[in-house]
């Protein structure tokens, strides 16, 4: 459903399936791939989040609130860290693979 109707949902997918492919190329070790895995679950799960509380937002109220607003600005933080997190923890697991 996120896919359909969420376009970062899509680059996100597009990431992680070639963060996939690169660790299927390099042969990374299953410690790795356990991290790679978790960091591109984060950033799934937290878009998910997101587009909940967004649409649950837009469902209680399509007037400006600023309680609303702040809301959804949290929620969009959220999802921006976990990418954040994800870019530092796929460069930390194939950095050494790549040098």
């Amino acid at each position: 459903m996120l896919y359909a109707y969420e376009h970062n949902f899509r680059i996100h997918t597009a990431a992680a399936l070639l963060v996939v492919l690169l660790g299927y190329y390099l042969g990374i070790s299953r410690i790795d791939w356990a991290l790679l895995v978790f960091a591109i679950a984060f950033v799934f799960v937290s878009k998910a989040v997101n587009t909940a509380i967004e649409s649950t937002c837009d469902a209680v109220s399509l007037e400006f609130r600023p309680s609303l607003k702040i809301a959804k600005d949290v929620a969009a933080g959220a999802v921006l860290m976990a990418s954040i997190t994800a870019v530092v923890i796929g460069t930390v697991v194939l950095k050494p693979y790549l040098l």
